[in-house]
Order: structure tokens, then C-alpha cells, then sequence
């Protein structure tokens, strides 16, 4: 397994370009009609923080990749959010984004979506607006590995998290069922006890497509999702399913999913 995960991460060092990744994400929009994944996954994010039911100060994205827009919302409540990803290049490109240097990437399309999700009645107008508050929010970008005991650097683990939120990323890591729930323990090691963790990604996935590279994917059903969650700690586990459109898209998978649950 080790020899595997290795394998896993050189493929991501070697091969993953944040443009290209950025094109992966704006094919999604592309390729779909009407509502499309992303505004589902947006307006659940959007109902999980506006409904009051939960709150806190410190949060942790997992696997950011060189994108901004799933901590948009979220930014508008926790003050304190450390993004995370395992390519550097990536994570140069987040900070070029954050300190608005005019060749980092353009998140525009994605944050009028999170505004739409959002109720606002001039998503063009909002987006300056979320921008902001999303460089407010963030105060640091570091180095991730999610198969590695340590996931992020001390520093950054000297208090627990109150939020964890990770996008398509513990199944693009994981080489079988053992190495998934190995994961999820070490998530669950960096919250706080009641702390929730978010997890937006999609069943049934067996590879993800980034330019002309096929990337790894774990497929995973709904159940041995769940059973690895409650195994590592987890409990109070809230999905919402929403069923793969027909278009061609650049991930193959059975549905998509928008889950919380608690560290108890």
C-alpha cells in the first residue's frame, strides 16, 4: 500500500498544472445545463452556514487545489481558515491569488455562482465583495498530505479546528478502502471534539481527467463511505445526493454528495 501512495503523490507532483486544473473546473460548468454540480454543492454550503445551527472561528480546507470558491461562503463566518493542498504549485498560485498579483488565476465565474447560491440579486456587484472577505479570512496556505500522519504543518495544529472542509480529495488520495479510513482518522485528529466536518465529492468515481492526464480515484459507495466515517469517530452523518447529469464530463461517478458530520 505504501509503494502505491507513493506512486499516488509523484503522479500529483508530476503531472497536476494549476491552469490546466482550472480549466477541469471551468469544463464542469461548460459541459453542464441549467444547475449544475457546483450550484449544488454551493447553495448546500450556502444553507449549511446561513442556518445558524453551527458555528466557530477556525476552519480548515483539505485539498484546495489553486481554488477559492468552496470557502467562499464559508468565509463570511469563520474569520480564522487555513487552506491546505499537497502540489506547492498550487499553493503559489493561492497565494498569488490572495495578494492579488495580476497573473494568478481568475475565480470570477465560480464566485458569481456563490453569489447566486447566495440570494444576491447582483452577482457581478457581490463578487468584489466575497473576494475580500475571502483574503480576510485566509491567513495562511500551506503544504498538505493527507497520507502522511502529520497532514499539515505543527504550527498550524497547536489548536484543534472548529470546520474541515474538504472538495474531492480524500478519494483522489486513497489506494484502497484502508488507506480512505486512515485519512479520515487523521481529519478527525485535527478537529475539536463536536467539531463538523464537510465532505463534497462523488461516488462511484474511479478517475478524475486534467488536461491529457487521468488522475487516480478511489470508488467508493455511499455505505463503505458512512462505515469508515463512524469507524474513525464520526457520527451524525447528514448526506444530500444529487444524481449525475448525462453530459460528458471530465470525472466519471455515479452521483455527487454534499455531507457533514460531527466528531464525537
Amino acid at each position: 500500500m505504501e509503494n502505491d501512495e507513493v506512486k499516488i503523490k509523484e503522479d500529483y507532483l508530476k503531472n497536476l498544472d494549476p491552469k490546466e486544473f482550472q480549466e477541469f473546473k471551468l469544463s464542469g460548468l461548460k459541459a453542464e445545463k441549467s444547475e449544475n454540480n457546483y450550484d449544488f454543492w454551493f447553495k448546500c454550503l450556502y444553507e449549511f452556514f446561513s442556518s445558524g445551527n453551527y458555528s466557530g472561528t477556525r476552519m480548515l480546507e483539505i485539498g484546495s487545489g489553486p481554488t477559492v470558491h468552496n470557502i467562499a461562503t464559508a468565509s463570511a463566518y469563520f474569520p480564522y481558515i487555513v487552506q491546505s493542498e499537497f502540489v506547492e504549485s498550487n499553493c503559489e498560485q493561492l497565494r498569488k491569488w490572495l495578494r492579488k498579483d495580476s497573473d494568478s488565476l481568475d475565480w470570477t465565474i465560480f464566485l458569481q455562482r456563490v453569489a447566486r447560491a447566495e440570494g444576491r440579486e447582483d452577482v457581478d456587484a457581490a463578487v468584489p465583495e466575497i473576494e475580500a472577505r475571502i483574503r480576510s479570512a485566509v491567513k495562511a496556505v500551506v503544504h498538505a498530505d493527507v497520507l502522511n500522519d502529520q497532514v499539515i504543518p505543527k504550527e498550524h495544529t497547536q489548536e484543534p479546528y472548529d470546520l474541515i472542509l474538504s472538495v474531492l480529495t480524500f478519494e483522489t488520495a486513497a489506494v484502497n478502502l484502508e488507506s480512505y479510513s486512515n485519512i479520515l482518522g487523521r481529519a478527525n485528529r485535527l478537529l475539536r471534539k463536536g467539531g463538523k466536518m464537510i465532505l463534497i465529492s462523488a461516488t462511484k468515481c474511479t478517475y478524475w481527467q486534467v488536461g491529457a492526464n487521468k488522475f487516480h480515484c478511489l470508488s467508493l459507495e455511499e455505505n463503505e463511505i458512512e462505515d469508515a466515517l463512524k469507524k474513525n469517530g464520526f457520527g451524525e452523518i447528514c448526506w444530500k445526493v444529487r444524481e449525475r447529469p448525462d453530459d460528458d464530463l471530465p470525472f466519471n461517478c455515479k452521483n455527487v454528495y454534499f455531507l457533514t458530520c460531527t466528531k464525537l
